[in-house]
């Protein structure tokens, strides 16, 4: 049971990190940015105000930051109690 629990933990917080139409559809970060998500604000650096290395650099600092955390998440649901 500890292999498909991991499997949907992690799927389910990368996807949740990278949620991107839903907020752009919809909202478009909401007034005054109140719904604004990190994918939401990339894609404004990029293509609406025209800065291709802010928004890549807030890439790579998103990725890190999703593999740290999926590394939190195998370490913890790899350890075995001893009950």
């Amino acid at each position: 049971m500890r292999r498909p629990l991991t499997f949907v933990l992690v799927a389910d917080t990368v996807a949740n990190f990278l949620v991107f139409a839903p907020v752009n559809i919809l909202t478009r970060g909401g007034p005054q940015g109140s719904t604004d998500l990190i994918m939401n604000q990339i894609y404004t650096n990029a293509f609406v105000n025209g800065d291709p290395g802010s928004a890549g650099a807030a890439t790579v600092v998103l990725v890190a930051l999703v593999l740290a955390i999926v590394l939190v998440q195998f370490r913890l649901m790899g350890e075995r109690s001893e009950r």
